[in-house]
């Protein structure tokens, strides 16, 4: 005699909202014509270029003269290593 199994339900995977949507912890990304993280995802860009690129992008709309200051600090560090590759 063989057993009846029950049928099998097919559950669909929960549906996450796009990251490129919003923004947690304010909306000075969300503002900009392009993503910070596109611009730096599609140019296979750094740590540290990827930083100082950030703040750039955001400092009108959030940390102003301190986020230049951030983006100066990151692209000193890069230059630093970049003097240390090209030594």
């Amino acid at each position: 005699m063989r057993a009846e199994s029950a049928p099998i339900e097919v559950v669909a995977e929960p549906t996450l909202p796009a990251l490129d949507a919003f923004q947690i912890g304010g909306n000075h990304y969300t503002k900009l014509a392009i993503q910070p993280w596109e611009v730096i995802e599609n140019n296979e860009m750094g740590f540290f270029d990827g930083n100082a690129l950030k703040y750039l992008m955001r400092f009108r709309d959030k940390g102003g003269v301190q986020d230049l200051e951030k983006a100066r600090h990151y692209l000193d560090k890069l230059i630093e290593l970049e003097h240390g590759r090209n030594a």
